[in-house]
């Protein structure tokens, strides 16, 4: 059986610290960030020039739009965007997910997680993140859901536990500057770094114009 191709998380400086030059297909990618960090970038940039569903909980703007198609590299015609209610969050994502198939080599971005995590028993969360691994999987493609940290929801357990590999995202302010580290907390089961690389990094404020999307499927 041929080894599929890595996908590129967007992000020149991550892709590189992985011996594939990039994530695995099928992978369920969890970004976990202080909403003061820049989570929701490193988020957006998985898209990588892909075929992008976006999946926000309440209200997309137009700003918002703008921001994940920048990060993203992606033209409008690659952008697709399922907004979800506020109320019931959790059952609107499965009815969605029902009828949803993702494009070859496609991302599903859910943001934020946490609203569908409080609104949702354990089985029901479970079921969700079956789901979203299955459209995954099926498609090559990634599944990037945004963890925001605070009010933990109960169900939080239950999305680090399930995903396949964990951004963590740490936020350091001193008395000058303001700092972003992005951490691999977690990685797929057969993902591997580079012997020489750290699993902590620090991330540029311009992140989003760190992306090459060029290198959306890496040998």
């Amino acid at each position: 059986m041929t080894e599929r191709h890595a996908l590129s998380t967007g992000m020149g400086n991550l892709d590189n610290r992985f011996e594939r030059g990039g994530l695995y297909p099928g992978s369920t990618v969890v970004v976990r960030t202080p909403a003061t960090a820049l989570g929701q970038v490193v988020l957006y940039n998985l898209a990588a020039g892909r075929p992008t569903t976006y999946i926000p909980v309440g209200p997309c703007d137009e700003a918002t739009r703008r921001t994940l198609r920048d990060a993203g590299g992606l033209d409008t015609a690659r952008l697709s965007v399922e907004a979800l209610p506020s109320a019931e969050p959790a059952k609107a994502l499965q009815a969605l997910l029902d009828g949803l198939e993702l494009p070859p080599g496609g991302t599903l971005l859910v943001e934020p997680a946490n609203l569908i995590e409080a609104g949702a028993t354990a089985s029901q969360h479970a079921t969700l993140l079956a789901m979203l691994a299955d459209r995954a999987a099926t498609a090559g493609g990634l599944v990037g859901l945004l963890a925001v940290e605070g009010d933990t929801p109960d169900n939080r357990w239950l999305t680090l536990h399930e995903a396949d590999t964990v951004l963590t995202v740490l936020h350091e302010v001193s008395t000058r500057d303001v700092h972003d580290h992005l951490a691999l907390e977690k990685l797929h089961p057969r993902q591997h770094l580079q012997d020489t690389d750290d699993r902590v990094f620090r991330l540029p404020r311009s992140l989003e114009i760190d992306i090459d999307t060029k290198r959306n499927l890496s040998p």
